[in-house]
């Protein structure tokens, strides 16, 4: 449980931090924390732990203050804010969540501007970035619900699982403005770069393997008696996944022209394969007979 202790103005900085850690060695030296196995002491230290990084956090944050600005408080649109109140917001972190205290900045038709909100960067939202890059990362690897459950296991935020598809989703939103940024430099090194790609079993050394005729006799496959024949795994060999590398192409669109023009390239053969009693008997033996010709190849014929 997340302890809501705030550090006083008259007491000394990292007051509450340093009551926290005085009593997690005090547990440590009890004689029940004494019989515990290095597991309960790792699971103990985990949460603990943990309650007391969040309360650093917590002890520095106050100890910056509300960001108070002495003077004129003007927004992009020059509009001069002249009142002032402290607002507070709750800000969910890896380590739990904790309190901002903030000097809100305000006039008649204007929105509030806190100074503190932009010199701490923090996001408009209530998870840190922290918090949105780890549930990003898990939602990469499984699923929203099994995210859920690593964030609760790993961290100390608490992120429902609507809000992790939120901020899934707001994760992608800049993969167009990425690609739009590109440099020229960068676009004409992907134009010509070269495709690679590797499949299942293929050498992955260039050029002809040197080694000696006894060592490649040796690697050719091995009958066991059986009917299938199995080949002994290579020092040279990979078995790589079918991936190709895509960046380096450049986009182009199919048109009627282009695909007329693929259709006119395609070989159409010469030969009309006969068709035996027996289906594929003819085309075993290599048996074939030349095309008989149509009408319009005979002159005088239509």
């Amino acid at each position: 449980m997340q302890s809501e202790a705030r550090t006083n103005p008259d007491e000394k900085p990292f007051a509450v931090s340093g009551r926290v850690f005085s009593k997690l060695t005090s547990r440590l030296s009890g004689r029940e924390t004494l019989a515990m196995t290095h597991g309960e002491l790792e699971r103990l230290l985990d949460k603990e732990g943990r309650e007391l990084i969040r309360q650093l956090l917590q002890d520095h944050l106050d100890l910056r203050g509300s960001g108070e600005v002495h003077g004129d408080v003007v927004g992009a649109r020059d509009v001069r804010r002249p009142h002032a109140r402290m607002r507070e917001r709750k800000l969910e972190t890896i380590f739990g969540t904790v309190t901002v205290t903030r000097a809100g900045y305000s006039a008649h038709d204007a929105e509030t501007l806190f100074p503190r909100d932009a010199e701490l960067n923090l996001p408009p939202e209530l998870y840190s970035h922290g918090v949105q890059r780890r549930a990003a990362d898990e939602v990469i690897k499984t699923s929203f619900d099994q995210a859920v459950m690593a964030l609760a296991s790993t961290t100390g935020a608490a992120v429902p699982k609507r809000q992790i598809e939120e901020l899934a989703g707001r994760a992608a939103e800049d993969f167009d403005a990425f690609y739009e940024g590109r440099s020229a430099d960068s676009v004409r090194e992907a134009r010509n770069g070269n495709v690679r790609s590797q499949r299942h079993g293929r050498p992955v050394r260039a050029g002809r393997s040197r080694r000696p005729v006894a060592t490649r006799e040796a690697d050719r496959p091995v009958s066991t008696g059986k009917t299938r024949t199995l080949a002994p795994r290579k020092a040279d060999r990979s078995l790589c996944a079918a991936i190709g590398g895509t960046a380096g192409l450049v986009r182009t669109r199919s048109t009627p022209r282009n695909l007329r023009g693929r259709a006119s390239r395609r070989r159409t053969p010469g030969l009309l394969r006969r068709t035996p009693d027996r289906p594929g008997a003819a085309v075993a033996r290599g048996e074939t007979r030349a095309r008989p010709p149509r009408a319009q190849d005979v002159p005088g014929r239509a």
